[in-house]
Protein backbone atom coordinates (compact mmCIF):
# COMPACT_ATOMS: atom_id res chain seq x y z
CA UNK A 1 0.00 0.00 0.00
CA UNK A 2 2.87 2.24 0.33
CA UNK A 3 3.96 2.58 -2.88
CA UNK A 4 0.51 3.22 -4.35
CA UNK A 5 -0.28 5.61 -1.70
CA UNK A 6 3.06 7.67 -2.32
CA UNK A 7 2.12 7.71 -5.63
CA UNK A 8 -1.29 8.67 -5.71
CA UNK A 9 -0.51 11.42 -3.09
CA UNK A 10 2.06 13.20 -5.83
CA UNK A 11 -0.87 12.73 -8.69
CA UNK A 12 -2.80 14.78 -6.14
CA UNK A 13 -0.44 17.13 -5.04
CA UNK A 14 0.40 17.99 -8.19
CA UNK A 15 -3.29 18.42 -9.08
CA UNK A 16 -3.45 20.89 -6.26
CA UNK A 17 -0.51 22.53 -7.45
CA UNK A 18 1.84 21.11 -5.66
CA UNK A 19 5.67 20.71 -6.11
CA UNK A 20 7.52 17.47 -6.25
CA UNK A 21 10.75 18.67 -5.18
CA UNK A 22 9.16 19.91 -2.14
CA UNK A 23 9.24 16.71 -0.91
CA UNK A 24 13.04 17.07 -0.13
CA UNK A 25 12.46 19.37 2.25
CA UNK A 26 10.57 17.03 4.65
CA UNK A 27 12.58 16.69 7.80
CA UNK A 28 12.74 13.15 9.79
CA UNK A 29 14.21 13.41 12.89
CA UNK A 30 16.12 10.12 13.87
CA UNK A 31 16.17 8.81 10.07
CA UNK A 32 18.54 6.79 10.58
CA UNK A 33 16.45 4.71 13.35
CA UNK A 34 14.37 3.94 9.80
CA UNK A 35 17.53 2.98 7.55
CA UNK A 36 18.80 1.22 10.46
CA UNK A 37 15.68 -0.90 11.03
CA UNK A 38 15.08 -1.02 7.08
CA UNK A 39 18.23 -2.80 6.50
CA UNK A 40 18.17 -5.09 9.28
CA UNK A 41 14.93 -6.32 7.98
CA UNK A 42 15.72 -6.86 4.68
CA UNK A 43 18.79 -8.50 4.98
CA UNK A 44 18.11 -11.01 7.41
CA UNK A 45 14.62 -11.92 4.70
CA UNK A 46 17.79 -12.04 1.57
CA UNK A 47 20.33 -13.59 3.80
CA UNK A 48 18.23 -15.98 4.65
CA UNK A 49 16.47 -16.83 1.35
CA UNK A 50 20.30 -16.98 -0.39
CA UNK A 51 22.24 -18.89 2.42
CA UNK A 52 21.71 -22.29 3.47
CA UNK A 53 22.85 -23.75 6.25
CA UNK A 54 23.99 -22.72 10.19
CA UNK A 55 23.52 -18.69 9.34
CA UNK A 56 20.14 -19.48 7.66
CA UNK A 57 18.66 -22.19 10.60
CA UNK A 58 19.98 -19.03 12.44
CA UNK A 59 18.14 -16.31 10.84
CA UNK A 60 14.67 -18.51 10.86
CA UNK A 61 15.51 -19.22 14.48
CA UNK A 62 15.73 -15.50 15.79
CA UNK A 63 13.95 -14.02 13.33
CA UNK A 64 11.29 -13.33 16.47
CA UNK A 65 13.70 -10.99 17.98
CA UNK A 66 14.62 -9.34 14.72
CA UNK A 67 11.51 -8.56 13.63
CA UNK A 68 10.12 -7.03 16.79
CA UNK A 69 13.70 -4.35 17.32
CA UNK A 70 12.53 -3.67 13.81
CA UNK A 71 9.53 -2.44 15.17
CA UNK A 72 11.12 -0.88 18.10
CA UNK A 73 12.92 0.97 15.87
CA UNK A 74 10.70 2.16 13.69
CA UNK A 75 8.28 3.16 16.41
CA UNK A 76 10.91 4.92 18.48
CA UNK A 77 11.68 7.08 15.00
CA UNK A 78 7.79 7.65 14.64
CA UNK A 79 7.41 8.71 18.51
CA UNK A 80 9.94 11.23 17.73
CA UNK A 81 8.26 13.38 14.81
CA UNK A 82 4.61 13.14 15.71
CA UNK A 83 4.37 16.90 15.68
CA UNK A 84 3.80 15.52 11.91
CA UNK A 85 -0.30 14.88 12.03
CA UNK A 86 0.65 12.49 9.08
CA UNK A 87 3.21 10.55 10.82
CA UNK A 88 0.94 10.31 13.72
CA UNK A 89 -1.19 7.71 11.38
CA UNK A 90 1.67 6.65 10.70
CA UNK A 91 2.33 5.65 14.13
CA UNK A 92 -1.23 4.68 14.96
CA UNK A 93 -0.51 1.58 12.04
CA UNK A 94 2.64 0.72 13.15
CA UNK A 95 1.10 0.04 16.34
CA UNK A 96 -1.38 -1.67 15.26
CA UNK A 97 0.58 -4.16 13.18
CA UNK A 98 2.78 -4.12 15.93
CA UNK A 99 0.88 -5.65 18.45
CA UNK A 100 -0.32 -8.26 15.79
CA UNK A 101 2.85 -9.11 15.28
CA UNK A 102 4.23 -9.43 18.86
CA UNK A 103 0.99 -11.38 19.79
CA UNK A 104 1.56 -14.17 17.05
CA UNK A 105 5.18 -15.27 17.53
CA UNK A 106 6.55 -12.73 15.59
CA UNK A 107 4.61 -12.50 11.78
CA UNK A 108 1.80 -10.91 11.01
CA UNK A 109 -1.26 -13.96 10.09
CA UNK A 110 -3.01 -13.00 6.87
CA UNK A 111 -6.43 -14.35 6.24
CA UNK A 112 -6.50 -17.71 3.99
CA UNK A 113 -9.60 -16.44 2.55
CA UNK A 114 -8.12 -13.07 1.76
CA UNK A 115 -5.77 -14.70 -0.10
CA UNK A 116 -8.19 -16.97 -1.87
CA UNK A 117 -10.21 -14.04 -2.56
CA UNK A 118 -7.50 -11.99 -4.07
CA UNK A 119 -6.43 -15.15 -5.88
CA UNK A 120 -2.55 -15.02 -4.37
CA UNK A 121 -2.28 -18.93 -5.07
CA UNK A 122 1.91 -18.79 -4.92
CA UNK A 123 1.84 -16.32 -2.15
CA UNK A 124 -0.38 -18.79 0.04
CA UNK A 125 1.19 -21.79 -0.96
CA UNK A 126 4.60 -20.13 -0.04
CA UNK A 127 3.03 -19.03 3.42
CA UNK A 128 2.01 -22.73 3.84
CA UNK A 129 5.28 -23.91 3.21
CA UNK A 130 6.95 -21.41 5.70
CA UNK A 131 8.73 -19.69 3.16
CA UNK A 132 7.89 -15.92 4.25
CA UNK A 133 9.63 -14.63 7.27
CA UNK A 134 7.52 -12.06 7.47
CA UNK A 135 4.05 -13.74 7.44
CA UNK A 136 2.27 -16.72 8.07
CA UNK A 137 -1.19 -18.25 7.41
CA UNK A 138 -3.98 -17.25 10.22
CA UNK A 139 -5.25 -19.81 12.33
CA UNK A 140 -7.87 -20.40 15.13
CA UNK A 141 -5.49 -19.49 17.76
CA UNK A 142 -4.59 -16.55 15.96
CA UNK A 143 -4.75 -13.73 18.67
CA UNK A 144 -6.05 -9.61 18.03
CA UNK A 145 -7.25 -11.30 14.50
CA UNK A 146 -9.06 -7.80 13.96
CA UNK A 147 -5.61 -6.39 13.26
CA UNK A 148 -4.23 -9.22 10.84
CA UNK A 149 -3.95 -9.23 7.26
CA UNK A 150 -7.68 -10.30 6.92
CA UNK A 151 -8.83 -6.91 4.22
CA UNK A 152 -8.62 -8.52 0.69
CA UNK A 153 -8.15 -6.23 -2.28
CA UNK A 154 -8.60 -8.69 -5.17
CA UNK A 155 -8.53 -7.87 -9.41
CA UNK A 156 -9.53 -5.86 -11.43
CA UNK A 157 -6.25 -4.35 -8.88
CA UNK A 158 -3.45 -4.30 -11.12
CA UNK A 159 -1.63 -4.89 -7.37
CA UNK A 160 -3.68 -7.57 -5.34
CA UNK A 161 -2.87 -7.83 -1.66
CA UNK A 162 -4.38 -8.76 1.34
CA UNK A 163 -3.87 -5.79 4.46
CA UNK A 164 -4.32 -4.92 7.59
CA UNK A 165 -5.98 -1.87 9.82
CA UNK A 166 -3.00 -0.89 10.64
CA UNK A 167 -1.82 -1.07 6.88
CA UNK A 168 -4.56 1.27 6.01
CA UNK A 169 -3.14 3.76 8.83
CA UNK A 170 0.03 3.84 7.13
CA UNK A 171 -0.82 4.52 3.73
CA UNK A 172 -3.25 7.32 4.38
CA UNK A 173 -0.21 8.77 7.02
CA UNK A 174 1.96 9.08 4.22
CA UNK A 175 -0.64 10.21 1.75
CA UNK A 176 -1.09 12.95 4.05
CA UNK A 177 2.56 13.70 4.98
CA UNK A 178 3.65 13.75 0.69
CA UNK A 179 0.28 16.54 0.67
CA UNK A 180 1.18 18.87 3.14
CA UNK A 181 5.01 18.60 2.00
CA UNK A 182 4.14 19.25 -1.40
CA UNK A 183 2.02 21.99 -0.88
CA UNK A 184 3.65 24.00 1.52
CA UNK A 185 5.85 25.95 -0.43
CA UNK A 186 2.30 26.91 -2.17
CA UNK A 187 0.74 28.33 1.03
CA UNK A 188 4.20 29.85 1.67
CA UNK A 189 3.91 31.97 -1.64
CA UNK A 190 0.10 32.86 -0.97
CA UNK A 191 0.78 34.50 2.53
CA UNK A 192 3.65 36.44 0.95
CA UNK A 193 0.80 37.66 -1.36
CA UNK A 194 -1.70 38.20 0.80
CA UNK A 195 0.59 40.15 2.55
CA UNK A 196 2.41 42.04 -0.68
CA UNK A 197 -1.46 42.90 -0.98
CA UNK A 198 -2.26 44.12 2.16
CA UNK A 199 1.08 46.47 2.34
CA UNK A 200 -0.21 48.05 -0.99
CA UNK A 201 -3.60 49.29 0.70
Amino acid sequence: MLIESLVLSIIVGKIRGGKIKSIGNLKIKGWYLFVIGFLLEYSSIYIEKLTYGRLSVLIREYFYYIHIIVYILLIIGLILNLKNKGILFVFIGSLFNFIAIILNGGKMPVSLEGLKYSSLLKQMDMLKNGKILTHKISTEAIRVYFLTDIIPIPNPYPLPKVISVGDIFVALGVFFIIQKEMLSRKRKDNILDFTYGTCKL
